[in-house]
């Protein structure tokens, strides 16, 4: 844990800490930044095994994932912030939020979960390894990336295909190894959601429309400040990054004290 992890940080205000998921990088959040950089500080990390960031240790977890930011934030001198993550940027968060409450002022979700894997998913992560191992990360992007996008809008999205294969191309063999392990290994934190104050889930996952998959959490209370409901988009968050962004924009307002929450995408 000696080096630091490779960052962009653009534009003033509270720092909004965005975390990409996995075989991505900080060039995910560029659209992101350009709205929410009139704002706040925000900071764009590569996890390590991905971007610019080397792995150190191939032995990982959520709460190594976790240190390195922390690591982060103290070098930038940031006490508190608000974190956002998606997909194994959420389990992280979960993870940095179990850790470090302390120096949140809200944890953010992008098409993630506080539950483990199932038993089906895990095999699928052992399955993931075992094709990085014996045929490379450029095969695995090539054949993986084009199935998350939804089937009548692949042509539409041709170019932001292309971008996020080049993207999970970039990453490192030992680095897609390590956080696939990672996120199979990953305890249930559903705990975690249930101590941070002023939560609501969305219904991202619907019983029945995905098999296999949990609901991400039943609907709670109305919501309150510091808090959003998510709305499932058909293809992905790449697409509608710019109106999540607004949103977020919305939700956490210019900062201060009031925007303790959690929203879930």
């Amino acid at each position: 844990m000696n080096s630091l992890l490779s960052y962009r940080d653009e534009g003033n205000g509270t720092p909004l800490v965005l975390v990409h998921g996995f075989c991505e990088s900080k060039e995910v959040w560029k659209d992101f930044s350009a709205i929410l950089s009139s704002k706040f500080r925000v900071i764009t990390p590569d996890l390590p095994g991905f971007g610019e960031s080397k792995l150190e240790d191939p032995n990982t977890s959520m709460d190594y994932y976790a240190d390195k930011l922390h690591a982060l934030l103290n070098h930038l001198n940031i006490h508190k912030c608000i974190l956002v993550g998606h997909s194994l940027g959420g389990y992280i968060g979960l993870a940095f939020a179990e850790k470090y409450e302390h120096r949140l002022w809200g944890l953010g979700l992008f098409h993630s979960t506080a539950f483990e894997d199932t038993q089906e998913k895990k095999d699928n992560r052992d399955r993931t390894i075992k094709f990085v191992e014996k045929h490379g990360v450029e095969a695995f992007a090539s054949t993986a990336v084009t199935p998350l996008f939804y089937p009548p809008k692949r042509e539409e999205l041709k170019k932001e295909i292309e971008l996020m294969i080049r993207i999970a191309a970039g990453s490192s063999k030992e680095g897609v190894i390590a956080a696939a392990q990672a996120m199979r290994d990953r305890k249930d934190r559903t705990n975690v959601l249930k101590k941070i104050p002023r939560t609501s889930c969305s219904r991202q996952r619907r019983p029945g429309r995905h098999p296999g998959k949990k609901p991400t959490a039943m609907l709670p209370a109305p919501p309150q400040r510091g808090t959003l409901f998510g709305r499932r988009g058909s293809h992905g968050h790449v697409r509608t990054q710019k109106r999540y962004a607004e949103d977020s924009r919305r939700l956490w307002g210019v900062g201060g004290e009031g925007v303790r929450g959690t929203f879930i995408y």
